[in-house]
């Protein structure tokens, strides 16, 4: 695994141009924007139901407001994106991102982000129904693998598991930001070899971890503070056996 000192909003700069992209939880569309902007897909799919849900792991999530909120924010997206929605660069799905799958071919995507339901099951479920629609040699990533202050986040749980069990390489985890981006890859090839490459060619700072998940964890830690809140401080540690 390859820890790099990204944002990633810099991340997405390294992909190929010219990808099919499907981004999983796009809120006000802020991150899709950075991907049109950072790597030229041939198509983004943005995909979000746009729903408040009155359950309690969400309800300190500040992506789950009311829903007039919700509402508002798929009638933004609608309009800041309409010249793309027009010429087909942009493929805007109000559903649940299980049920958006059904819509999306098998081996269609080099690319899934996923930044939705934080929840162990909410990640594990999106890993599990984009996987197959990934092609070979594509990659998965997402948002906030960390473990959050006030919020339930189960990211680097379903992640790590999802990883060891499929036999998925763990090929980057972002550390230029408070909540780190992950990336993982079924094979070391094609978007996945050409993204590596760039990554250690071009990225100063950037080390190799070895034997992780299966050997490492990731247990981050946040220092509270008056002058800006809190510190976020990336700590790995040997897993015992």
């Amino acid at each position: 695994m390859l820890i790099t000192p990204l944002t990633r909003a810099k991340l997405v700069e390294l992909l190929p141009e010219g990808l099919e992209i499907a981004e999983i939880g796009v809120a006000s569309g802020g991150f899709s924007r950075t991907i049109l902007d950072g790597c030229n897909p041939r198509r983004l799919r943005m995909i979000d139901a746009w729903m408040h849900q009155d359950v309690a792991h969400l309800k300190p999530d500040s992506n789950n407001p009311e829903q007039a909120v919700q509402d508002e924010r798929h009638e933004g997206v609608l309009r800041d994106f309409a010249p793309e929605i027009a010429v087909g660069r942009v493929v805007v799905d109000r559903a649940y991102s299980h049920v958006a799958a059904e819509r999306i071919a098998d081996g269609s995507l080099d690319v899934v982000y996923i930044d939705a339901d934080h929840s162990y099951d909410g990640v594990m479920r999106d890993l599990t129904c984009y996987a197959p629609k990934v092609a070979s040699g594509g990659l998965m990533m997402g948002h906030d693998y960390t473990l959050h202050p006030r919020v339930e986040f189960g990211v680097v749980r379903a992640v790590n598991e999802f990883v060891l069990a499929n036999g998925y390489n763990f090929l980057v985890l972002t550390l230029g930001e408070n909540f780190p981006t992950w990336v993982i890859a079924a094979e070391l090839r094609g978007t996945a070899n050409a993204f590596m490459e760039r990554i250690v060619t071009r990225v100063s700072g950037t080390v190799e971890v070895t034997g992780f998940p299966e050997h490492i964890a990731f247990e981050p830690k946040y220092v509270r503070h008056e002058s800006t809140g809190f510190s976020f401080v990336p700590s790995f540690s040997a897993i015992k056996d």
